[in-house]
């Protein structure tokens, strides 16, 4: 057993973002372990406000050695209908049973979490089960608009959804450090970044990046 229960760690404020293109892209390696280069497609460059943030963050706070990480961007601009969300819903954690680090970013429908000491089993389904059992009748806190957020490990969470009639286009960010190849089918390729990796099944139930 371990304690979880962080508070998400606001490193920034009103960061505003064009949201004029719709997009996909699903931990997208913008930056390789024991490399120098970063890589971000043209088509994101609206994100680069982020991503600096985001590692200014990380290597001030966390390790100055940005080259001894992956960094992985996940992008989504996404029309939610109502009563849905872009990712699945219950409560998780980032990174769960790692040392990875996650930045979160959206314009609307923000992360929900929840705060004290709780007790997680070391297991990544039966402590999603645990989770949603403890909080099922929570009362969470919101994460802002606009602001970027910190998150490790012990941050537990989940995705809110669009509570109104209509469909309300979202915009969600995250920035993702790990010593890990992120090695799920389904994730995006950077042909900008030469790497050839396996790539393994993703498992139906949320899990871990990394087989």
């Amino acid at each position: 057993m371990k304690i979880y229960g962080s508070e998400p760690i606001e490193i920034a404020s009103d960061v505003i973002v064009d949201n004029s293109e719709m997009y996909f892209y699903q931990y997208l390696p913008i930056h390789l372990k024991e490399t120098v280069r970063f890589a971000v497609p043209e088509r994101l460059n609206n994100l680069r406000s982020i991503i600096n943030l985001c590692c200014y963050d990380f290597g001030k706070n966390i390790d100055a050695n940005l080259n001894g990480y992956y960094i992985y961007l996940t992008a989504k601009c996404l029309y939610v209908p109502s009563g849905e969300n872009l990712n699945r819903f219950g409560w998780h954690c980032d990174g769960f049973m790692t040392e990875d680090i996650n930045y979160i970013w959206c314009d609307c429908i923000p992360t929900e979490y929840v705060t004290g000491e709780f007790e997680l089993v070391q297991d990544h389904e039966e402590s999603i089960d645990q989770m949603n059992r403890l909080f099922y009748h929570s009362e969470p806190l919101k994460c802002k608009p606009n602001s970027i957020y910190r998150l490790d490990e012990k941050v537990i969470h989940r995705c809110d959804y669009n509570r109104s009639r209509n469909a309300i286009l979202r915009h969600f960010v995250k920035v993702s450090f790990s010593k890990e190849k992120y090695n799920l089918k389904g994730n995006s390729h950077n042909y900008l970044l030469d790497y050839d990796w396996e790539m393994k099944e993703r498992d139906a139930h949320r899990n871990h990046p990394v087989k």
